[in-house]
């Protein structure tokens, strides 16, 4: 078993399961899989009327895996980790990416913009507690883009 562990050093990892499940738990403990996720889903608006698409990002103030929801059609939201439903608990930071605008015909032209570029969260940090968790998110205008010359 361990003749040719020298030329094909993963070879041995697949013989022994035990080593693979201690591995498999040193990097979920790196990556930070371990913390704790508690469910969140809410309504984004702007000016009282639900938003239509773009992207709702909670990154966790203290470090760790951000949770990202795809805000539908009628302004709703469900937040995720991965594959797993929530965000992680304690304090979150929160930005808005608006959806792409409508591309122009004419290849020499701008097209539109998304009528929610350059909106950005009223409140931009959260506190996600344990349990379920329904906020609602309220977008402004931000400051106006830097222009690149």
């Amino acid at each position: 078993m361990f003749k040719n562990a020298c030329k094909r050093p993963f070879a041995l990892l697949s013989r022994m399961p035990a080593v693979q499940c201690i591995l498999f738990a040193a990097i979920l403990t790196v990556v930070g899989c371990g913390a704790s996720l508690a469910p969140v889903t809410g309504k984004v608006t702007y000016k009282g009327e639900p938003v239509k698409g773009g992207t709702l990002l909670f990154a966790p103030a203290a470090g760790g895996i951000p949770a990202s929801a795809t805000v539908q059609e009628d302004g709703t939201y469900k937040l995720k980790v991965g594959t797993s439903d929530g965000a992680v608990i304690g304090k979150n930071l929160v930005s808005y990416t608006a959806p792409p605008g409508k591309p122009s015909e004419d290849p020499r032209k701008e097209g539109e913009k998304s009528p929610y570029a350059n909106m950005i969260p009223m409140g931009k940090e959260i506190e996600i507690k344990s349990g379920k968790n329904v906020i609602d998110i309220m977008l402004e205008p931000g400051p106006p883009p830097k222009k690149v010359f």
